[in-house]
C-alpha cells in the first residue's frame, strides 16, 4: 500500500522563490555557526582542530532565494533521461518504489523541468555556503594547512527513468560527489575509480596521522589517500546494500570498474556498463549471462543475499514492537514525510 504520500507533493509541488523555509535557515545559521567556530577556534592555530559542517541543502522542499532560481532556465537544463513513458525501466523494484511513494503517472515534462530548475537552484544555494566556508578559510589563511572534504549522503532523482527522490540504486540515488582539497592532494587532479563512503574513515584517520585499530583490521573500507598519491591503483569491487524505504525486498549492488550489477532478492538482476551507458538505460543481464553470472558470485562471495535479507526485516520487526507495534508506530510516526531541522517538530514542517 502507498505509504509516504506526502513525498509525492514534497518533490513535485513544494519548490520556487523563496526565503523563509526552514531548512535554508538552519543551513544559514549552522554554516554562520561554523564560521564563527574558525574565527574563535581554528585562527590563532595554536592547535590541530577538525570541523564537521552538514547544511541540509540540497535536500527538498526546493525553495531558495530568488537569486538563485534565477540562474536557470527551465527551457534550457537538461531534460532527464528515461522519462517519456516508452523509456521508464518497469523492473519490479521500480513499480513497487514508485507506488509505494505514490508516484502519478501523467507529471509532464514541462513540470519536470521546472523542478529540475529549483533543484539546481538549491545545488548552486548549497555551492554558496561552502564558499562561504571556504573564504574564511582564506581570510584567516589557513586554506594553505587545511585538508577540506566534500562530499554527501545520496543523490536525488528529479525525473531520470520517471524517478523522484530516492530509495532506488540507479546511480542517481546511489552516487555521490567527494571532492578533496588541501596539502598532498593535486589541484584539479581527477580520478574515475570508483570508492564508498566507508573508505572515509580511514582516509581522514590517515589525514591525521591516527592509525587504524589493530581490531578494525577487516574493514572494507581503504584509505584513499594511495589512489589520490597514485590514480593507477587498483581497489577491490564496491558493494552496497539497501533495506529502507521503498523495497519489498533486500537491494544489493556490486560495482567492479564500470560494470554494475543491482540485485533484488526475488526479482532479476540487472546489470549495466556505466562506461557506455551512465543512464543505466540498457539493462544487459539476458544479453550478457557470463558475466551477469561471474557478477552475482562476486556479491554471493561477499554476503548471502536472501539470509541477509531476512535479517534484516527480522532487525526491522523487533524495532516496530519496541514502539509497540504496527499501529503505535504508524500512529507516532505515520505523518512523517521528511526530517525536521534540530529544534523543530516535524509536525510544524
Amino acid at each position: 500500500e502507498p505509504s509516504y504520500p506526502g513525498l509525492w507533493e514534497l518533490w513535485t509541488e513544494r519548490f520556487g522563490a523563496g526565503e523563509s523555509d526552514p531548512y535554508r535557515q538552519y543551513d544559514e545559521r549552522i554554516v554562520t555557526s561554523a564560521v564563527d567556530w574558525l574565527h574563535r577556534e581554528a585562527a590563532d592555530r595554536s592547535r590541530p582542530w577538525a570541523l564537521s559542517v552538514h547544511p541540509i541543502a540540497a535536500h527538498a522542499p526546493f525553495i531558495v532565494p530568488r537569486q538563485y532560481l534565477d540562474l536557470y532556465d527551465p527551457d534550457e537544463i537538461p531534460p532527464p533521461i528515461a522519462f517519456d513513458p516508452e523509456e521508464r525501466p518497469r523492473h519490479p523494484s521500480i513499480e513497487h518504489l514508485r507506488r509505494i511513494v505514490c508516484h502519478r503517472d501523467d507529471l509532464s515534462l514541462a513540470q519536470a523541468q521546472r523542478i529540475r530548475a529549483a533543484y539546481f537552484a538549491t545545488v548552486s544555494y548549497l555551492d554558496a555556503q561552502v564558499g562561504r566556508l571556504l573564504d574564511t578559510l582564506d581570510e584567516l589563511n589557513l586554506t594553505d594547512s587545511t585538508r577540506v572534504v566534500y562530499t554527501a549522503d545520496h543523490g536525488f532523482s528529479c525525473g531520470e527513468h520517471y524517478l523522484f527522490g530516492l530509495f532506488h540504486l540507479f546511480e542517481e540515488s546511489l552516487g555521490v560527489p567527494l571532492i578533496m582539497a588541501g596539502p598532498g592532494i593535486e589541484a584539479g587532479a581527477r580520478s574515475s575509480t570508483p570508492v564508498s563512503h566507508v573508505d572515509l574513515y580511514p582516509t581522514l584517520l590517515q589525514s591525521c596521522g591516527v592509525a587504524l585499530d589493530r581490531r578494525e583490521a577487516d574493514l572494507y573500507g581503504e584509505s584513499l589517500w594511495p589512489l589520490i598519491e597514485d590514480r593507477t591503483v587498483e581497489r577491490k569491487p564496491l558493494v552496497a546494500e539497501y533495506h529502507g524505504t521503498g523495497t519489498s525486498s533486500a537491494g544489493y549492488v556490486l560495482r567492479d570498474a564500470n560494470c554494475k550489477l543491482i540485485h533484488f532478492v526475488g526479482m532479476a538482476p540487472q546489470l549495466y556498463d556505466l562506461s557506455e551507458d551512465p543512464g543505466e538505460t540498457v539493462n544487459l543481464a539476458d544479453l550478457q549471462p557470463f558475466n551477469l553470472d561471474s557478477m552475482m558470485r562476486q556479491l554471493e562471495d561477499w554476503l548471502d543475499p536472501e539470509a541477509t535479507d531476512a535479517q534484516a526485516k527480522a532487525d526491522q520487526h523487533a524495532l516496530v514492537e519496541r514502539h509497540g507495534g504496527k499501529q503505535a508506530a504508524l500512529e507516532k510516526f505515520g505523518g512523517f514525510s521528511y526530517s525536521p531541522p534540530p529544534g523543530m517538530s516535524w509536525r510544524e514542517m
